[in-house]
Parts: structure tokens; C-alpha cells; sequence
């Protein structure tokens, strides 16, 4: 099922979306603030990307929306896309303005409001869209005069500044045709998640006639699958990264969960993610 992305600016945000299925009633909306920040001490030179993920008690499949189990699903999704996503989402060494001093920290809200199945994926698909859409405006740092430049201009959004020292301050310039895109957004990956059927399954023999692959799974194919794994594939086609989920599946859902996949059946499924993404990839673009 192709997603249906929508880029409508919210109030505050430097880059936004929204991505439904159509069929599904999986909803989420994503917002990017981007702030200036000092960065770590083992990282001086590199931005930083945070990510929140907060579920509508509309959304969860819990009864009565219990909050600690609502918090325990929303720990597991920003768990799979900060191992899967967000290490690739920008250039982090391009968010640097001035190197120990200021980064570009962008902090990533993703809310679902409602949700049908494969929400890790639909996720995945509204932070791509609202990296993709946000914009940075450019920072000149202020030099003092009469010193060299040792620091010099690096990183999304900073300008090129005078001849002198870097001090502790700069300029942001308000110009939106001057905003540019984080460098790297767009080859910002896409996460598809593969769940497996089994088409028969005794109870006692553990044996297998057969599966059957899905992507896009609905609530109910969830609960009835036995493996999955979530792929992240870049616009290229290069495999980021590659999560096998545990007994516990998101969303409260109790499916049979198998705690280890064969090589063969892993190559399988990768392969198919890395396929889908492709067309993923042509519909959002």
C-alpha cells in the first residue's frame, strides 16, 4: 500500500509531515526543531539527533490504554529506529557551526495518533519526509579582528565569516531563502519490516509447511506471524541496518514470536525488504 505523506508546516518546527496508509487507520505525524547547543567532549565536531516517540492512547493496542505498557511500546519503536534510522538520517559532522563550541541539535517528535499495523515503518516514512523538509538558517560566526582564523566555518547552516579568531558568538540570519537543507537528508533511509506466516504449524512438532512473506502488514497479520525483521535501505539500495525483533512485538500485540531465524530465511527477507524499499522509495519521492 502506497503511504500518503503530507509536508503542511506546524508552528515552531523547522521541518514537518504526516504519513497515513490508505486502507489503514495508521496516522503519525512528525515534527524537526533544530537549536543550537554545545556539542559533547567526545564529539566536538558533530551535531546531535534526538528522537521522541509518544503514542495517543487512541493508538496503542493495550485495553484501557495502560500507561506503563503505552510507555514500555513507545520505548521499543524509538529503540528499533534509533538502532535503524537515526545514525542516518544527516551528516552529523555537516551540523557543526563552530567546532567545540556550536552544533546543530535536531530533535525529532514523532506522535501516532492512530494505528493499524506496521507502525515502525510508518514512522520511519513520516522522520524521512520531515528531515527532508526541514530547513536551517544560516549562522555566521563573528570574528574577532586583528587575530587569525583558527576555527574557521564548518556545518549545516553556518556562512563563510571575516578574517579573525572565531569568539563565542554569531549571527542567524532570518532569510528563508537563505535556509538550507541538512546536508545528507536525502539519502535518509526507508525501514521496511518483513513478517512471516507460517501456513501450517503443528502444536507440538514445531514444523512448517510453508510461509508466506508480508509487507504492510495489518494489526491482525502482526499477531499472527511468527519472525519479522525491520531493514533500513537507503535511496541506493545500501542496507543500513538490520533489526530481528524480539518475543514482545510492538503495539502489545501477542504474536508467537521465534527467538532465532535461519541464515537462508534471513537472506530471504532481506532481500525483499531491500526490494520494497525501492518502490517505497519512488512513491515518497
Amino acid at each position: 500500500t502506497a503511504a500518503i505523506a503530507s509536508s503542511a508546516p506546524l508552528v515552531l518546527s523547522n521541518g514537518s509531515s504526516r504519513v497515513t496508509l490508505p486502507g489503514s487507520d495508521t496516522d503519525v505525524l512528525c515534527s524537526v526543531r533544530a537549536e543550537l547547543v554545545i556539542p559533547s567532549a567526545l564529539h566536538p565536531s558533530d551535531g546531535v539527533v534526538e528522537l521522541n516517540v509518544d503514542l495517543l492512547p487512541t493508538a496503542t493496542s493495550v485495553a484501557g490504554g495502560d500507561n506503563r505498557r503505552r510507555r514500555t511500546e513507545e520505548m521499543e519503536i524509538s529503540a528499533i529506529l534509533t538502532d535503524l534510522l537515526l545514525p542516518h538520517v544527516v551528516d552529523r559532522s555537516a551540523l557543526c557551526v563552530i567546532p567545540g563550541k556550536y552544533v546543530w541539535r535536531l530533535n525529532v517528535d514523532v506522535m501516532v495518533l492512530t494505528c493499524d499495523g506496521n507502525v515502525v515503518d510508518v514512522c520511519a516514512l513520516a522522520i524521512r519526509s520531515a528531515i527532508r523538509s526541514t530547513v536551517l538558517p544560516m549562522v555566521t560566526p563573528v570574528a574577532k579582528a586583528g587575530a587569525d582564523n583558527d576555527d574557521g566555518n564548518r556545518g549545516g547552516g553556518s556562512g563563510s565569516g571575516s578574517s579573525g579568531k572565531v569568539s563565542d558568538d554569531f549571527v542567524v540570519d532570518g532569510d528563508i531563502a537563505k535556509a538550507s537543507l541538512p546536508p545528507g537528508a536525502e539519502s535518509c533511509p526507508v525501514v521496511v519490516t518483513v513478517f512471516v506466516l507460517d501456513k501450517e504449524r503443528g502444536k507440538n512438532s514445531g514444523g512448517s509447511g510453508g510461509s508466506v512473506f508480508i509487507v504492510d502488514a495489518r494489526s491482525d497479520e502482526e499477531i499472527c506471524s511468527s519472525t519479522r525483521i525491520s531493514v533500513s535501505v537507503d535511496p541506493a539500495g545500501n542496507i543500513c541496518g538490520i533489526y530481528k525483533h524480539g518475543s514482545a512485538p510492538a503495539l502489545g500485540n501477542e504474536g508467537n514470536y521465534s527467538g532465532t531465524l535461519p541464515v537462508g530465511r534471513l537472506v530471504e527477507l532481506t532481500n525483499l525488504a531491500a526490494s520494497t524499499s525501492k518502490s517505497v522509495v519512488e512513491i515518497m519521492d
